[in-house]
């Protein structure tokens, strides 16, 4: 369930589609999360920290409805093309006629490094871009993320990049930090954040239940704002 935003809890459908998978390919239709970016399209319950990067929560595409092609050359590249509503989760209207297309490149030049290119456009109005790079050891992960946005009708992008980088230190601990910027262009007067995050997650069940214990700080640079927040999350995997 989620707040409505009138004080009442309201139940909201998250994914609902139907997938056909021949060989390499694969054809999904209905409501799924849209291919872009790496932090969105992994669930928060695999993420090492508590939430997106900021960047990534504001500019990638959402959940949408729409039809997506996928195709994967073992574990060496994938890629995936889709064309949406572009109206967002569970509105089937589509309130200005336009189309959102969405595409992702994933590449595998070594068996623990990731490279990903990412690219959307609302063809009315606007386009959004990425890049990434990950790395997974056995107990080192590294990943970065840069992520703009571009509107037809406004001078300048929106941007922002992010990295983390988690260790495992034994089995039951994991150390995972977070630095991160992001800019509005589009807001009344530019809007830049400053962020960074640090914390230690406790896995527990072969990694099906942990709690998650974070520092995270953001300073706005215009407007000159600072928030701080200490934060403790249990999250149990099925």
């Amino acid at each position: 369930m989620r707040s409505a935003g009138t004080g009442k809890a309201s139940v909201s459908l998250q994914d609902a589609y139907a997938r056909y998978v021949q060989g390499a390919w694969a054809v999904q239709a209905g409501q799924f999360k849209t291919p872009f970016t790496r932090e969105f399209v992994t669930s928060l319950a695999e993420l090492e920290m508590p939430d997106r990067a900021i960047v990534v929560d504001s500019v990638a595409p959402k959940r949408d409805i729409g039809v997506m092609g996928e195709y994967a050359l073992r574990k060496m590249a994938s890629l995936s093309l889709g064309v949406f509503n572009g109206d967002g989760q569970n509105l089937t209207a589509n309130r200005d006629s336009s189309a959102l297309g969405v595409g992702r490149l994933l590449v595998r030049p070594r068996p623990r490094l990731a490279l990903g290119v990412d690219g959307a456009r609302y063809f009315a109005d606007s386009a959004r871009y990425g890049v990434e790079a990950t790395y997974e050891g056995a107990r080192l992960t590294l990943r970065s993320e840069y992520v703009g946005q571009h509107r037809d009708q406004q001078a300048g992008d929106d941007h922002g990049w992010y990295a983390l980088g988690a260790y495992q230190v034994i089995p039951l601990i994991q150390l995972v930090a977070r630095y991160e910027e992001f800019e509005r262009a589009s807001a009344p007067g530019p809007l830049k954040l400053l962020a960074w995050g640090a914390g230690t997650n406790l896995l527990f069940a072969d990694g099906r239940a942990k709690i998650m214990l974070d520092y995270l700080s953001r300073k706005s640079r215009t407007p000159a704002a600072r928030t701080g927040l200490l934060l403790s999350q249990l999250q149990v995997r099925f």
